[in-house]
C-alpha cells in the first residue's frame, strides 16, 4: 500500500526536477543571448566610432600640416594629442575597470 502512495510522489518529484532543470537552462540561454547581443552591439558601435575617429585624424593631420607648413608636422601633432589621451585613459584605468565589471555583473544578474 505504501508503494502506491510513494510512486506518484517520486514521479512528481522527478518531473519537477526535470522542469526546474529545463527552466534553469532556458534562463541561462536568455542571459547568454542578452550578453552576446550587448557585446555585439558594443563592438559594432565601437567600430563605427573608430572609423569616424580615423577619418577625423586624417583630416585634422592634413589641416594641421597645412597650418604648420609640412604634412608630417600635422600628423606628429595628432600623435602627441593621442599620446596625451592615452596617458589620461591609463591614469583612469582602475575606474574604467570598475565600471566595466559593474556593467558585466549587472547584465549577468538581470532577470
Amino acid at each position: 500500500m505504501e508503494t502506491n502512495i510513494v510512486n506518484p510522489l517520486i514521479d512528481r518529484a522527478e518531473a519537477f526536477s526535470k522542469t526546474s532543470l529545463e527552466l534553469l537552462r532556458l534562463k541561462g540561454i536568455i542571459k547568454a543571448s542578452n550578453i552576446a547581443t550587448s557585446v555585439f552591439s558594443g563592438i559594432l558601435f565601437l567600430s563605427i566610432i573608430v572609423l569616424v575617429l580615423l577619418t577625423f585624424t586624417i583630416a585634422a593631420g592634413l589641416y594641421l600640416g597645412e597650418v604648420f607648413g609640412r604634412y608630417y608636422y600635422g600628423f606628429a601633432a595628432m600623435m602627441l594629442i593621442y599620446i596625451m589621451f592615452a596617458i589620461a585613459i591609463y591614469s583612469f584605468n582602475p575606474y574604467i575597470k570598475f565600471k566595466v565589471h559593474a556593467i558585466v555583473i549587472n547584465k549577468l544578474l538581470q532577470s
